[in-house]
């Protein structure tokens, strides 16, 4: 199993995949986190609106985009976009065995396939790390920014609420990544899957949270699927992370790491 494990940690490390979306990771907690709601400015007050001004548009207190705040602000992009992302990587790290029929080969001359493709998923959910990491990094650098030309405080947050977030940020990416590795193994092709899973991410997921509160089919069911508890994991931070797309309280926190342990060792 050793040998299957450097097998796999030594192709991840050379695909570009992986890194590409590490970098995609750092670049949408910069532009979507911060850039684009210090660009929009902070949030206009009830005079401002009804000055004539126009409709209160996409923005933020400024408080939120310091560092103190910037766990809070760095996790509500997980539950929707990051876990996509991870999803992504994942069917593009399973599927490229089939897509490139490098998966005979490695079936015949190196380690078994069921063992193979476990190391896969071991390397790959230990290194969405870096992924987290990177996320964070970036978050914080930018906060840094916005507080020194804001000339606002740059107090950091709490050393155990950083440690949690980017523990909570790898969980959910974690769970994408697993479920895109284990449809692209399913379906011997990364496209297929890629697709199927951005539709029911975006779509199929959002659709059935809308509608929690008509049925109690419909909010158990949505209570059990991996997307909503990444975003009641999210939520969990601080209640300005819930308006955040994907981020939501249907289920308390232990209850969202356990639901989202279940889907990642299932």
């Amino acid at each position: 199993m050793i040998a299957a494990l450097r097998f796999e940690f030594d192709k991840i490390v050379r695909r570009p995949a992986f890194w590409w979306a590490t970098v995609a990771a750092a670049a949408m907690a910069i532009v979507f986190g911060y850039v684009i709601p210090y660009l929009v400015g902070p949030a206009s007050g009830g005079d401002d609106t009804a000055s004539g001004q126009g409709e209160q548009g996409y923005s933020v207190p400024l408080d939120v985009l310091l560092p103190e705040r910037m766990v809070e602000n760095a996790i509500s992009g997980f539950p929707l976009f990051y876990l996509a992302l991870a999803l992504v990587l994942g069917a593009l790290v399973a599927g490229s065995e089939y897509d490139w029929g490098t998966i005979r080969s490695v079936a015949l001359w190196g380690p078994g396939r069921i063992r193979m493709l476990s190391a896969k998923a071991a390397v790959l959910v230990a290194m969405l790390i870096v992924v987290a990491l990177a996320a964070f990094a970036a978050s914080a650098v930018s906060a840094w920014t916005i507080a020194l030309i804001e000339n606002e405080s740059a107090a950091p947050p709490p050393i155990t609420e950083v440690i949690r977030g980017i523990g909570a940020a790898w969980l959910i990416l974690a769970v994408g990544a697993v479920l895109g590795l284990a449809g692209a193994t399913v379906a011997r092709s990364s496209g297929a899957v890629i697709g199927a899973g951005l539709v029911y991410l975006f779509v199929v997921e959002l659709l059935l949270r809308n509608f929690v509160s008509s049925s109690t089919v419909i909010e158990t069911t949505a209570k059990a699927l991996p997307g909503t508890n990444a975003g009641s994991l999210a939520g969990g931070f601080a209640e300005t992370a819930e308006g955040a797309p994907g981020v939501n309280d249907l289920v308390g926190t232990w209850q969202a790491v356990g639901v989202l342990a279940v889907w990642l060792v299932a």
